[in-house]
């Protein structure tokens, strides 16, 4: 709270009276004491009054701020996650009894199991899924995370496109202190599709601190991440966190285009 804006706030009598002892180009606390009793009296209560009000005012303007960065974060254009709308109407479209497994591909039933051991209760905290486009990478995440949401887990899936642009929207907005905390702090996180768009060396650093503070923060807060890369193609501290057997693991995935494959009850 500075003096500048507990000043705007006082009332006029306080304030006219503070600005004509000022004037005499004296510090507040030599004109306090030179002040006669009843016009120190007026100052004390206009003073706590502007307290009260420059408190409260603030409090609304971060009640504010704060309700527009959610409802920015929420909103259908920015939302933070496609498979919210899908649950519960399309729960069929993305469930771990769907997923395809086949003995040719062992890796897809170590995927499937290592997904469901990341979203129960306890265990490691950051499952890195590895592989081309179509091997159902994305299909696991949205099965961890419609199971988490039937918990009432709080979770949240998004893309890293869509993270790039929530917080390139919060630098316009000036709260990427906050989104960068909230982020953080979410206890459990999914994240598709890295490595998909460019940032330059300043959003791989995001990302990177982003994924070294939450293998930190495991297993109070849980992460989970897809993309068509090897586990060697990220960072070395990010790499290094993977071969963490104790608190990480990492399934590559090297089987055909999931998406191609046919599904139980399907026509095609």
């Amino acid at each position: 709270m500075s003096w500048q804006t507990l000043f705007s706030n006082l009332s006029q009598p306080a304030g006219s009276l503070l600005a004509r002892y000022l004037t005499k180009d004296i510090g507040l606390a030599t004109a306090l004491k030179e002040m006669p009793e009843e016009d120190r009296k007026i100052l004390n209560q206009g003073l706590l009054a502007a307290v009260s009000l420059t408190a409260e005012r603030a409090a609304e303007e971060d009640a504010e701020r704060a309700t527009r960065i959610r409802d920015f974060l929420g909103s259908d254009e920015y939302g933070w996650s496609r498979v919210r709308k899908m649950f519960p109407v399309s729960h069929d479209l993305a469930t771990y009894e769907a997923f395809r497994c086949s003995p040719k591909w062992p890796a897809l039933a170590e995927a499937l199991a290592a997904t469901k051991d990341w979203a129960a209760p306890g265990g490691f905290g950051l499952l890195f899924l590895g592989g081309p486009p179509g091997v159902g990478k994305t299909h696991l995440m949205e099965a961890a995370y419609g199971t988490l949401l039937a918990l009432g887990r709080e979770a949240v899936m998004l893309t890293e496109a869509q993270l790039q642009h929530s917080y390139h929207q919060a630098m316009r907005e000036h709260n990427l202190e906050w989104l960068t905390g909230e982020v953080n702090s979410i206890p459990w996180l999914l994240i598709d599709d890295l490595g998909l768009v460019a940032g330059g060396d300043w959003w791989q650093g995001i990302l990177d601190e982003l994924l070294n503070l939450r293998w930190k923060g495991a297993p109070g807060i849980k992460t989970i991440f897809a993309a068509n890369l090897k586990s060697e193609d990220f960072s070395p501290r990010i790499a290094s966190r993977l071969r963490d057997t104790s608190n990480a693991r990492r399934v590559l995935m090297p089987a055909p285009d999931y998406r191609r494959l046919k599904r139980p009850n399907s026509e095609n």
